[in-house]
């Protein structure tokens, strides 16, 4: 493979890495003949191109486009949000009828679960984790949440051992643990060995790491925010539609 091979990049990830939809999306919209390179060309399944390519999406398609959504669960502890292993149950089986929370008619209840398949986790909680979790066919919302360090993410984390002054300053002047480069945290003690976290960004077990390294032990994890999205009143296990208003809020707006 020639070096200029090497920089071309697959139509699908130059759409969703710009914001305007998934990978799946862009797939159905190529084969559709929806996706236009430079003004002219149609854009062909697995074709590859510069990364500062022009690419247009053809007025035709806005209908195709309005079909997005986005949903919040309130992910129970013993669940994974995505790539389970052997035994394990993922966050998507929770997204049957039964477990919805809302008013919708049956046609559009049918219509958003129809996509089922198309959904992406959009910020991730690991299996001892509950609470907040966003799954969504919109790659604008999944990039928006997963990238962006405006969209903030709320935890409220219970821990073993008593909550001292030093530990909040510690926790809220780390910026290094390991090879991690870290972005401030807001931390409060909020009640009985009970802190509120917020966070810009979300590494990998990222709140149970740092609360160690300044001896405390998680006991519990609890996401209650992300962006403009709150879990509320959501029982453990209940989906629900996020609301248009919640994502105009949560993406960037054109200028």
């Amino acid at each position: 493979m020639s070096e200029d091979e090497e920089k071309l990049v697959r139509i699908n990830k130059l759409l969703a890495d710009r914001g305007l939809c998934s990978r799946r999306e862009g797939d159905r919209l190529i084969a559709a003949g929806h996706i236009l390179i430079n003004g002219g060309e149609v854009a062909q399944i697995g074709q590859k191109v510069p990364e500062d390519v022009k690419l247009e999406i053809k007025s035709e398609a806005d209908s195709f486009l309005e079909e997005r959504y986005a949903i919040a669960l309130n992910k129970p502890v013993d669940y994974v949000s995505n790539l389970p292993q052997d035994g394990q149950r993922t966050a998507s089986e929770l997204l049957l009828k039964e477990n919805f929370s809302g008013e919708l008619s049956e046609e559009k209840l049918n219509k958003v679960l129809s996509f089922q398949n198309d959904y992406a986790v959009a910020g991730r909680l690991d299996r001892a984790s509950r609470g907040l979790l966003v799954f969504s066919n919109d790659g604008r919302v999944v990039r928006e949440i997963t990238q962006s360090t405006w969209c903030r993410k709320t935890y409220i984390v219970s821990v073993f051992q008593d909550v001292e002054d030093y530990h909040i300053k510690k926790l809220e002047k780390m910026r290094r643990l390991g090879k991690w480069t870290l972005l401030p945290m807001k931390v409060e003690v909020i009640g009985y060995r009970k802190l509120k976290f917020v966070l810009q960004e979300g590494k990998k077990h990222q709140i149970r790491a740092v609360c160690r390294s300044v001896g405390l032990m998680v006991k519990d994890l609890y996401r209650i925010k992300i962006g403009p999205i709150e879990i509320e009143e959501l029982a453990s296990g209940r989906w629900r539609l996020i609301s248009k208003e919640e994502v105009d809020y949560l993406l960037p707006k054109k200028t």
